[in-house]
Parts: C-alpha cells; sequence; structure tokens
C-alpha cells in the first residue's frame, strides 16, 4: 500500500463526524487571575466582533468570586477581547476565533495598574485544534519539562517530538540541519551548524519545535526550527537554588567484558535564579547561574584488552562548565517591551578521550570560553499592527591540547586489531566560532469583504566566521611494531622493534559566511472554514575562506577570497480545511521549499583554501635515542634512505579541492499532509505524513571519474605483515566484488610487476597486462558543485494521540520512517570514522566524497542512518496520591541501520582471482577509501525500549517559599543495546573482543539515579 493510500484511508475514516448537524453559535469562557495567580472577580469581559461593514457586534461577561466567566451563544468568527478591572491594567487580545459548535478557553492574567494597557495570556488546551492554521508546531513548555526525566538542557526536550532522533527531525542529516534559535533569532555553530549554546533547561520558559507546514517566516534549515523562549521576570520577585546529583554508587553500568569507551561516573549541578521588578510594571530582570561538573570513567584495558574486568581506570575525565545570564525587560507601554539578554559560559575539561585503551597521558585538555548576547524590541502600534526587531550573536575560543605538550608526539602502536595511542594527543586542535543575527517583522491583521488577512513580512541577516586548526604535536607521530618477545614499553625505544611514523593530516581552515534574507506570508481565512496560506522567501548566501597552508602550520594566511555565492527563492502554500466547522476536525496540507544554510562545509573544499594536508606513512625510520624525538619535513627528506626513513611511502590524499562551477544552495522540498480530530474535550488524534526529497547536494565531483578509475573484480585481501586472514561480515576471507584503482597507478602497477626479465610471459592483474593498459587514460577535473547523481529522500507517517485533564497529560505516538539515498550528510563530501580508532568519532576525517572516490560509491545506495524504521514513544506527567507529582518517558525504536564497511590501507595486500599480489604501485590514489561490502543498510541494530521516570514531592516552607525533592531514574528497564559498533571488515584480533567486526563501541547510558533538590 503507498505512503498516500495511507493518509487517504485515514482522512475517510474520520469523515463521518463531518455528518453531525451543525451548531451555529460558539462561546468564551475562561478565568480572569492577577500575576499572583489570585483570582480576580468583578471584572468585565468585553468580546467584540467586527462586520464586513464595519459595525461592531460587542457580548459582555462579569467574572464570579473564583474570575470565572462565560460568554455564551456567539456568532462565529473573530473577536477582540477586553478585560477591565479597577486597579488593574486594562487587557486587550485581538484575533479571538470563536467556531460554531466550540468553546474556546482562555485564562487571562492582569497587572497591578491604575491606568496602563497590558496584555492577556491566554492558555490553550493541548488537545484543541487551530483549524484555520497550516502549521503544526510543537510547543513544550517548562512545567511539562520539569516534571518529565530528560536530561538539563533545553533542547534535549526535543527528544519527545514524534519522529525525532538525536537532534534529526523529519530526517534531516543530523542537527546541522536544524536552524536553532533563541528567542526567534538563528544561534548556530558558524562551522558546522547545530546547537551551539546548549541553554540550561531552567532558562527557557518553552520550546518550539517548527518544520512541518513553517511558513516563509522560517528559513535556513532542512530539518526543523528549534526556537528556545527564555525566560521574563515579572512583579513578583522570585528566587530559585537547586542541585541535582548522580554518583557512581547509585549508577550501574553497561560495560562488558574488554569493551572500549567511557560513561558517566557522577554528575553534579548547583544552579539558581532570581528574577523580580527594578521599577514595577516597568522594568524586569532575570539573572541565572549554573555549576555543572560531569565524571566520566573508562574500563581499564591497558594490560589485557581480553581479561573480564569490572575494574575502571584511575583517571577519569572531568568536564566543569560555568554559566550565567542575565536578562533585563522593559515595558514602555503595554504595546511595547524591550529585551536584553548577555550570557557566558566557560568550560574546561581535563583527560579528554579517555577510553580505557588509549593511555591517559594520550588525552587532550580543553577549554572553551564563551560568550552571547541578544537585544529584542516589540511594538503594538495597534491591535491589528507590530513590528519586532531583534540581534544577536555569540563569540567562542575552544583550545584542545595534548597532555604532553604540542612539541612531544605521540605514539600510536601497529598490531593486529585495535591500535593504542600513548605519551600525547596526536593533535592539538583549535576552533573559533562566532556568529551575528539581525532579524525585522512587521504583521498586521486586515479584514475586508469577509475575508482575514494576516500579512507578515521581514528582513533577516546573519555573518558567521570560523577558524579551525588541527595539527600534529610534535609534527609527526611515531608508529612501532610491537615485538613477540619484548614487552612494550611506549617510554623505551629499546621495547619498540622497530618503528615507522606518521606525518600530516593538518587542518587550517579560515572562513567568513553570510545569509541574507527576506521573506512575504499571507495567511488568508476564507468564510471561517478554509485558511489559505501562501508565502515566498527570498535568500542570498555568501562564503569567504582565507587560505592558510596546512602543510605549513606556521606560515602566514593569505588574502581572503570569495569561495562560493548562490542565491534562490523557497516558494510556499499551505490550505487548512475546518471540516466540520466546529473545530473538531482539521485537514492541513503544506509544500515548500527549505533551502539549507550557509555554513564552512559546504564550501570548505574550494580552490586555493589549503585547508587539509595529506598523510604520510613511513614504514621504518632512522634510530632515535627517545620517544620525544622529532624531525622536520626537511631533516626527514635527508634522511630518507638505508637506516633512515624508507624511500617509499603511502601517501593518504586529505587535500583534495574543486573549481566552484555550478554551485547553487542545497535545499530540501517538503510535502506535508495531515489531520486533527478532537475526541471528546479530553483527547484528540493527530494523523501527519511527510514526504521529503533533498536537491542541490553539494560536493567535489570529478567530472572525468568514469574514464579515470578502472573497476577490479574478487579481489581477496590479506594482512601483508602478520599472517592472519581478514574476514568480512559473515566471517569468510574478504573478496572485494568491485575494486576501484586509477589508471595511472594500474598502470605504472602493471609496469612494477613486470619490471626486469619475466620467464613465461607478461604478468597480468585481474586480466590487465602491459599489452592493454595503454588505452587507459587518467585526467581528474575535479569541480565543487551542484551533485546531479546524489539523491536523499524521506517518508515519515505518524500517529499522535493526545489526552489532558485535570490531574494529568501526556502523548502517544507511532511513527513509520523511510531514509533512502547514497549521501548521508548534508553535502556530497565523505566522512570516515574508522572504528578501530577509539576517538575517531569525536574526530571524524571528512574526506572527498563519493563522487570523487569511487570506492566510496560501491554498495552507498541503500537505507541511511539518520532515521528508524519504527519508532513508538509515550511521555505522560501527573498529580499522584499523597503529595507527589511525577513523569515519564518510554521510547521503542526497530530497524535502525548498519553497514560493513572496509577501509583501503596500505598493510593490507591485495590479489587478484589468480593469486597475483598487486604491487604497492597500484594504491597510492585510494589508501584510505571506504568500501561498503553489503549494500547500504543491510543490517540493523536490534531493537531498544527506554524507560525513564521522574517523581517529586513539594513541601511548604514558611514565608511563602517550597522546597521540591525529585528523583529521576533512568534506563528503568536497564537496557543494554547497542548504538554503535565497530562496522570496519579488518585484521581483527580474534582474542582481543573490542577489535571484532560489530564489538560495542557505544551502549545506552546504563540505569541510574538523579536525585534533586529545588527551593524557591
Amino acid at each position: 500500500m503507498s505512503f498516500r493510500s495511507l493518509l487517504v484511508i485515514a482522512l475517510f475514516a474520520l469523515l463521518p463526524d463531518y455528518a453531525v448537524a451543525q451548531p451555529t453559535f460558539g462561546s468564551l469562557t475562561g478565568i480572569v487571575t492577577g500575576e499572583d495567580g489570585g483570582a480576580i472577580a468583578d471584572a468585565r469581559v468585553i468580546a467584540r466582533a467586527s462586520s464586513p461593514s464595519g459595525a461592531s457586534d460587542s457580548s459582555t461577561a462579569i467574572t464570579d468570586v473564583r474570575g470565572r466567566f462565560l460568554i455564551p451563544a456567539l456568532s462565529a468568527g473573530t473577536y477582540t477581547l477586553v478585560v477591565r478591572q479597577l486597579g488593574y491594567r486594562e487587557g486587550t487580545l485581538a484575533s479571538v476565533r470563536v467556531i460554531a459548535g466550540d468553546t474556546v478557553r482562555l485564562r487571562v492574567v492582569l497587572t497591578r495598574a491604575p491606568t496602563q494597557l497590558s496584555t492577556v495570556v491566554v492558555v490553550r488546551s493541548p488537545t484543541a485544534i487551530d483549524a484555520l492554521s497550516v502549521e503544526t508546531p510543537r510547543v513544550i513548555g517548562r512545567d511539562i519539562a520539569l516534571q518529565l526525566p530528560t536530561a538539563r538542557d533545553a533542547s534535549s526536550v526535543v527528544a519527545l517530538v514524534p519522529g525525532a532522533k538525536d537532534g534529526r527531525l523529519w530526517g534531516g542529516a543530523g542537527a546541522i540541519t536544524n536552524n536553532f534559535q533563541i528567542d526567534g533569532v538563528s544561534m548556530n555553530h558558524a562551522g558546522v551548524g547545530g546547537d551551539f549554546l546548549q541553554l540550561p533547561r531552567d532558562w527557557v520558559e518553552t520550546i518550539e519545535v517548527r518544520g512541518l507546514g513553517a511558513n516563509a517566516e522560517f528559513g535556513n534549515f532542512q530539518g526543523g526550527v528549534v526556537n528556545a523562549v527564555t525566560r521574563t521576570g515579572t512583579n513578583n520577585r522570585l528566587a530559585t537554588l537547586r542541585t541535582y546529583h548522580e554518583d557512581e554508587a547509585l549508577t550501574s553500568s553497561n560495560f562488558e567484558r574488554g569493551e572500549i569507551g567511557a560513561e558517566l561516573a557522577r554528575r553534579t549541578e548547583f544552579s539558581g535564579e532570581v528574577s523580580g521588578a527594578v521599577v514595577r510594571d516597568k522594568l524586569f530582570y532575570f539573572i541565572g547561574a549554573q555549576f555543572m561538573e560531569r565524571v566520566l570513567r573508562a574500563p581499564d584495558l591497558r594490560t589485557d584488552a581480553s581479561a573480564a574486568s569490572g575494574d575502571f581506570l584511575d583517571a577519569r575525565e572531568v568536564q566543569r562548565d560555568w554559566r550565567a545570564v542575565g536578562k533585563l525587560t522593559w515595558r514602555r507601554t503595554a504595546g511595547e517591551r524591550l529585551d536584553v539578554i548577555l550570557g557566558s559560559q566557560d568550560q574546561r575539561i581535563s583527560n579528554a578521550g579517555i577510553n580505557g585503551l588509549d593511555a591517559v597521558a594520550s588525552s587532550q585538555r580543553v577549554r572553551e570560553p564563551t560568550v552571547w548576547y541578544e537585544a529584542a524590541w516589540k511594538r503594538e502600534l495597534s491591535p491589528r499592527t507590530g513590528l519586532e526587531l531583534t540581534a544577536a550573536g555569540y563569540s567562542a575560543r575552544e583550545r584542545r591540547e595534548g597532555n604532553a605538550g604540542s612539541g612531544v608526539p605521540g605514539v600510536r602502536v601497529i598490531r593486529v586489531g585495535n591500535q593504542p595511542l600513548y605519551r600525547n594527543a596526536e593533535f592539538d586542535e583549535r576552533s573559533e566560532p562566532s556568529a551575528q543575527s539581525v532579524t525585522f517583522v512587521a504583521r498586521r491583521a486586515q479584514s475586508a469583504w469577509g475575508i482575514e488577512h494576516k500579512l507578515a513580512a521581514g528582513v533577516e541577516a546573519s555573518v558567521g566566521s570560523w577558524r579551525n586548526e588541527r595539527i600534529r604535536t610534535g609534527g609527526l607521530t611515531w608508529r612501532p611494531y610491537l615485538s613477540q618477545t619484548v614487552p612494550f614499553d611506549a617510554d623505551d625505544v629499546s621495547t619498540w622493534n622497530t618503528y615507522g611514523s606518521d606525518w600530516g593530516g593538518n587542518v587550517r581552515l579560515n572562513t567568513r559566511s553570510r545569509t541574507l534574507s527576506a521573506f512575504l506570508q499571507d495567511e488568508i481565512t476564507l468564510g471561517g472554514r478554509v485558511t489559505v496560506s501562501p508565502g515566498l522567501r527570498m535568500s542570498s548566501w555568501t562564503g569567504w575562506m582565507t587560505p592558510c597552508s596546512a602543510d605549513q602550520p606556521d606560515a602566514a594566511c593569505g588574502a581572503e577570497f570569495e569561495a562560493v555565492s548562490a542565491g534562490a527563492l523557497d516558494p510556499r502554500v499551505g490550505i487548512a480545511w475546518d471540516v466540520t466547522g466546529r473545530n473538531t476536525l482539521a485537514v492541513k496540507a503544506h509544500w515548500g521549499r527549505f533551502h539549507q544554510g550557509m555554513y564552512a562545509l559546504l564550501f570548505d573544499r574550494a580552490s586555493g583554501s589549503n585547508a587539509y594536508s595529506n598523510r604520510r606513512f613511513y614504514a621504518s625510520s632512522p634510530t632515535i635515542p627517545d620517544p620525544g624525538t622529532t624531525f622536520t619535513p626537511q631533516q626527514r627528506e635527508a634522511l630518507t634512505g638505508v637506516n633512515g626513513f624508507s624511500p617509499f611511502f603511502n601517501l593518504e590524499i586529505l587535500n583534495e579541492t574543486g573549481t566552484v562551477d555550478g554551485y547553487r544552495q542545497p535545499y530540501v522540498d517538503q510535502l506535508s499532509l495531515g489531520i486533527e480530530k478532537t475526541l471528546g474535550p479530553n483527547w484528540k488524534l493527530e494523523v501527519f505524513g511527510v514526504q521529503r526529497a533533498n536537491g542541490n547536494i553539494v560536493g567535489l565531483v570529478d567530472r572525468n571519474l568514469a574514464t579515470n578509475y578502472t573497476a577490479l573484480s574478487d579481489i581477496k585481501v590479506d594482512q601483508r605483515f602478520i599472517s592472519n586472514v581478514v574476514l568480512d561480515a559473515d566471517g569468510r576471507p574478504l573478496v572485494l566484488d568491485r575494486f576501484f584503482v586509477s589508471n595511472r597507478d594500474l598502470i605504472e602497477a602493471i609496469a612494477a610487476l613486470n619490471g626486469g626479465p619475466r620467464p613465461g610471459g607478461p604478468v597480468c592483474f585481474d586480466g590487465w597486462c602491459p599489452n592493454n593498459v595503454g588505452e587507459l587514460t587518467y585526467d581528474p577535473d575535479i569541480v565543487l558543485s551542484t551533485i546531479n547523481e546524489a539523491r536523499r529522500n524521506y517518508r515519515q507517517l505518524t500517529t499522535t494521540v493526545t489526552a489532558q485533564y485535570a490531574r494529568w497529560q501526556g502523548e502517544g505516538s507511532l511513527s513509520l520512517n523511510r531514509l533512502v539515498g547514497n549521501v548521508s550528510g548534508v553535502t556530497g563530501h565523505g566522512v570516515i570514522v574508522n572504528s578501530a580508532i577509539p576517538n575517531s568519532v569525536a574526530n571524524p576525517q571528512f574526506t572527498a566524497g563519493p563522487f570523487v572516490r569511487p570506492n566510496e560509491r560501491t554498495n552507498a545506495d541503500g537505507r541511511l542512518p539518520d532515521a528508524t524504521e519504527f519508532e513508538a514513544k509515550l511521555w505522560m506527567t501527573g498529580q499522584l496520591p499523597f503529595g507527589f507529582a511525577g513523569g515519564l518517558f518510554f521510547t521503542h525504536i526497530i530497524g535502525e541501520p548498519t553497514t560493513p564497511t572496509f577501509i583501503v590501507l596500505g598493510r593490507y595486500m591485495y590479489r587478484d582471482a589468480e593469486g597475483v599480489i598487486a604491487p604497492r604501485e597500484l594504491l597510492p590514489q585510494v589508501l584510505g577509501q571506504q568500501i561498503f561490502v553489503e549494500t547500504r543498510g543491510s543490517r540493523r541494530y536490534a531493537s531498544r525500549s527506554l524507560l525513564d521516570v521522574h517523581l517529586e514531592r513539594e513541601v511548604p516552607l514558611r514565608f511563602a517559599a517550597k522546597v521540591s525533592i525529585s528523583a529521576d531514574v533512568f534506563n528503568v528497564l536497564g537496557s543494554r543495546a547497542l548504538l554503535r559498533v565497530k562496522t570496519e571488515v579488518d585484521d581483527q584480533a580474534l582474542g582481543d573482543p573490542s577489535s571484532v567486526l560489530g564489538a560495542p563501541r557505544q551502549r545506552v547510558a546504563p540505569r541510574s539515579l538523579r536525585l534533586g533538590v529545588r527551593i524557591e
């Protein structure tokens, strides 16, 4: 059954409600309170409706002693609500829509002031339907987040969104494809995208998640928009202190025999906020601070990785994070508001990257200070006209340095299986992202001839810069071969047997980017039952680069040049239909184009950047007196030969770039269809489907790829230096069905096989002989461009049921997902993570990608890793007996894909079907390339179920204070499910379980208990 057929069936299943006799009137009801929550009696509530002729009809109600009011028998239409009471500001709210047969429930909060106007705060039930809005945003309030067992950062609540996984929204390729905002203005990482600030949950009032039916006001994303609305002070002074603690004495471990990695051992947090009024009714403040310490532990695998052990290293990774924020809010009048925010954070990490296998001395120390700011001005010129102006930005510096210093080389051994690192980190890293954004929006509501228009127009501008350096410590990394008889000591070169060395692999990237956008959006309501929502967004993107030679880390940078520029239009149109006319059944459809924002990773491969350097491996080296000995490249060349560096080296090409030709900004076309149906006053059913197709995927393309490389068949792979057979994913000797080599290397390899006299005739390799290689050509023509052959398609069908009662609320969802294509990321560039090197997940290797590296195209079409086949979610919060409150969050996931891979390395032997061993000349252009040895997504991780529970008890104290004691239990079911495994088929050591294919690299977090105390 097709995707669209399921939606049609769901629609017709709900349509019978349309035949019910339709009432002609609706009503308004609600409660009026002060800011302290106390009921306001005898307040006058006036609902005014404007007719097409300009006359105004009104109805009035008076609140009772509990602040309640009811205005019945209102004709369907749009009303302006006015609330008046002596001693309070008058409250006004425009565009309150009344539906025939429906009761709109409101909560009005008035501020004390004898003469000035106020605003109306509207709280709608989560089971209510906005039948005339095309959008279906998810708004997660602080009251819900506080009762759920989520992480302490605000963005963690995105996991509540149906279908969301690890920051991925609706099939987006990770967090980079989301647009993360604070109070409506973008705050993304300028280099790699994603949530840069990760605000504490307690500083945020609500999290708004958009993407389905998003209008033209929202752009620069292919996943979703995640907006954190920060908290604001009020006339009531409020102080909050809290502490949370997780301890290894209260935490189990999910590590099993010989596993590599790290898990949380202890977490401590102290935080607090104060808020109130500097000048009552005028100037308000909110101040927050947080200190957090996280301690990670790793198993002790230094002596025997095969030993079953519950022991952990004495050394721990310690993360300390200090954060502070201050916000001032000035309300000059009821319709004008200015917010100014200044925040800072400073993160420091010791022993960063411990994993149990590498020596603690090879970990890093990290320092990352950040300052961020925001200013937002809003003014209502009239009840139907408003203006908004917002500016925000941040500046950060991150340093990741080896514990032994930049001049000391690391030592990574060469052996079968895992290859531990000793003495120092391989690289020092520096990252300096910064960004500034400005938005201006004008809004106008207008009625004419029975048609309601809601117009919004605006502009948005953002600039960002990113400087990123990754320089090899000591200029090289020593690579000892382990002796079979002498115990290895990283500090004693006499135990090293012989040794090689790694060089290069540096990064020096210096970029700047700019995005300019303008939009126009209209929401047209026709006849009170249908809304048409047309919109258009126009954008331009530019990226600049400053060339800094990665081969010469001390050399000065050159002059900045424009790398790429592009412009595009994003048309969007949606329709919403109130099927019954009573706000009980709505059908929504939306189509739109959404272009990706500009980040450095989109253009860092432009010619002239010089950002990446190739990696060299020398199999032998001169005798050195101690492991701290270093050589310059000039000294290395002078010592090449007998008793020096080997005259031959393996060159892994990492510096591919291309001339910019036909660059266009990537986008996704999205079609969303949805049905919303109320089931009585307390339940709501939603069914929505999403279909997304990525376009203009950019990356490097070799336009002569088909004539530059030759596919060899049935190539058997063996270990070159050690007698060991390389096995495939099914335990059989590894045979590559298709193995691409460059024609230049193939010609040289055939010449090497036939050098000197050859009795018995010429030697051939896989059918290529001296007499037929002359027809081969090699002429690379690499460009940075839109990749016509790249594709990425996503479909999701989700059913959601929401319930809202006085004492509890909750939501359950079921999602079917399918993500297929041949590009897993936001660009066509490749990303290789060699899990034989434990920390390569944190430092993936970015490559030219499959449209320059043909081996990376083999079996690349299939199920992509950013979506699961099936997902079920359930969250609930509510009041429990004996004064307790609590919540739970349950997820069940099926069908997360993975694929076995093989990385072409020089330490293997490659034989053709006749048993001829390929000479080293066959490999230079393809070293480091990754091959999917099975169809992409051919295997699945096991299904997993996770249950987290929150429980708290509030106790009133004297002087209007109260204390809440809470407990969160994570992974209640004790799941040990795998999230990531070793996918490389290589020279695994069968005596080392952490080196075999499928060895765990990450599991779900173990069962743990978090205790908390909050005093308000």
